[in-house]
């Protein structure tokens, strides 16, 4: 007997693992069919991510409590009822890449070097899940402060989906990265992107992506990295258990 053929895989490209405007091909029919059922029964099924496709992500992005940015991430994309398969995936598991068990990171964020060493004992941090922000509301992440300029580093294989062309918001400088299992990472008030880093640039563990700052509502005060991690793109998850399973790498000192 053969088995049935699940007719609601997408196929996706570790190095292009989302569906965006401008995407064109079967994945993107099979989203526009799944659009039609839970939002918009008008939209054509053309294969064509366009305007009408990114404006109906959007809408099921704000009714599932995820970041609104029109791209039809891992996350989404499972969340909409799509079976979503990886080719060549990136290298993921449950060790960091100095092989030490963690969930999520899979490197510390920030990495000293000669010009802005960094280590906890020059900037301790602490577990600041839950505690009350400077926008009156529970913090989702960790801070990690810093001297301005540090490099910061991606703690996971993964596509960035998200990032600010200019300081804005409360986060300022900020940029979003998703792995491939669909856990996204972000990584706010920066002072600056690293060349070449951009939405739909593929980044491995360790690689510089940006340097701490104080932008957005941490403008005049000191330096830090706030870094969220979000569980299927929309579960905040406490990141301090791994923080402090991981040692921050100086490199180039």
């Amino acid at each position: 007997m053969t088995r049935p053929v699940n007719p609601w895989v997408v196929v996706l490209s570790s190095r292009h693992a989302y569906l965006r405007r401008g995407d064109s091909g079967t994945a993107v029919t099979k989203l526009q069919k799944k659009l039609r059922v839970l939002h918009a029964r008008g939209i054509a099924v053309n294969g064509k991510y366009g305007a009408t496709t990114w404006s109906a992500v959007r809408t099921l992005q704000r009714r599932y409590h995820q970041h609104v940015n029109g791209v039809a991430g891992v996350a989404f994309l499972r969340k909409v009822g799509l079976t979503v398969k990886i080719t060549t995936p990136a290298v993921l598991s449950s060790s960091s890449a100095s092989g030490v068990k963690t969930k999520y990171l899979r490197t510390f964020p920030i990495h000293g070097n000669a010009a802005h060493p960094y280590s906890p004992t020059l900037y301790p941090y602490t577990d600041v899940w839950h505690t009350i922000g400077p926008e009156d509301t529970p913090i989702q992440g960790a801070q990690l402060p810093a001297a301005l300029g540090t490099p910061v580093v991606s703690a996971c294989n993964g596509t960035v989906i998200q990032q600010t062309p200019t300081a804005t918001g409360v986060g300022g400088w900020w940029m979003e990265i998703e792995d491939t299992t669909g856990t996204t990472y972000w990584y706010s008030h920066l002072s600056g992107y690293a060349h070449g880093i951009h939405a739909g640039s593929q980044v491995v563990t360790g690689q510089t992506i940006g340097t701490v700052g104080n932008s957005g509502d941490a403008a005049g005060g000191p330096p830090y990295l706030y870094v969220e991690v979000d569980r299927g793109g929309s579960v905040p998850v406490d990141p301090f258990s791994d923080l402090n399973l991981l040692e921050p790498t100086v490199t180039g000192a």
